[in-house]
């Protein structure tokens, strides 16, 4: 399995719980675990296109 891979089965696991652990109902939860996912991946390859641009 490609690191790609191995961050989207953490960002989903992460979201979930966090998702599960926070307050309101189930659609804010549902937003919230979507968004939160979202935000992991995209940063994540964000990051690592700028340090491929810096030191490739």
């Amino acid at each position: 399995m490609t690191h790609l891979v191995y961050l989207c089965l953490f960002s989903l696991f992460i979201s979930i719980m966090f998702a599960i652990l926070s307050e309101g109902n189930t659609k804010e939860r549902l937003l919230l675990g979507i968004k939160t996912f979202a935000k992991f991946v995209g940063i994540s390859l964000g990051i690592a296109w700028i340090f491929y641009l810096l030191f490739s």
